[in-house]
């Protein structure tokens, strides 16, 4: 089941109440224009359950939904609108064909700036995207968008009755995007800041920090290099 609604109301009876509606998509844009509530959930296969039987598994992890549109403020008054797109860790489930072989589909979201990233097992639940606009279906307010970075293999199993090794990697975030949209008096335009990142890919801790701020102003650049005692 999920949310569509909730209301918190003052019980002194001074305040209105703070109305909070959410919609959930699957497989177009944020805006879930074309999507009706609810539609487009994931079930994963059971590769990560090893109390389950070979025998016995099937599409039973819920993965939830790619986009969800959060809509703050009774429609009788001022309204915020804030989008989410998610990664659920559907790249490579395990899917039979028509002749009973285990098929791996690649799975990618792209957000709305053309990043793109792999939707491997382990960053489900990571937040690729958030989008705040001006009221619902209004103007873009921020739009900030995460890369992930997921290391090699650090553990690797045998191959499992699905045909492939269950294997354990490390993950962050890689790169860091800020779109703000400039006012007329500003220059208009948008204002994209970003920072990057690099991590040691056998223990995942943080190597390097480029905080490259305004890409239009290259020169509030600074870079941050850590290392660790051996």
């Amino acid at each position: 089941y999920t949310v569509s609604k909730v209301s918190a109301d003052d019980a002194t009876g001074g305040q209105p109440s703070l109305i909070t509606s959410y919609v959930y998509c699957d497989t177009t844009s944020p805006s879930c224009a074309s999507n009706p509530a609810g539609a487009g959930g994931a079930w994963h296969y059971d590769t990560d359950i090893d109390l389950v039987q070979p025998k016995d598994k099937s599409y039973a992890q819920w993965r939830g939904y790619r986009y969800v549109r959060v809509i703050t403020g009774a429609s009788t008054g001022t309204q915020t609108e804030t989008d989410y797109a998610f990664l659920r860790g559907m790249d490579q489930d395990p899917v039979k064909d028509s002749n009973g072989n285990w098929t791996y589909p690649a799975v990618t979201v792209t957000g709305s700036h053309g990043g793109t990233a792999t939707d491997a097992n382990v960053l489900n639940g990571f937040q690729l995207e958030k989008i705040t606009l001006n009221g619902p279906g209004g103007g873009q307010v921020a739009d900030g968008v995460a890369l992930p970075w997921t290391s090699p293999a650090t553990a690797t199993s045998a191959v499992q009755p699905w045909g492939k090794p269950l294997t354990a990697v490390l993950s962050g975030t890689a790169q860091a995007d800020a779109y703000t949209p400039q006012s007329a008096h500003d220059g208009g335009g948008t204002r994209h800041v970003q920072v990057t990142s690099t991590y040691d890919p056998a223990t995942g801790r943080p190597l390097t920090t480029s905080d490259n701020g305004d890409l239009a102003h290259p020169d509030q650049a600074v870079c941050t290099t850590r290392s660790y005692p051996s």
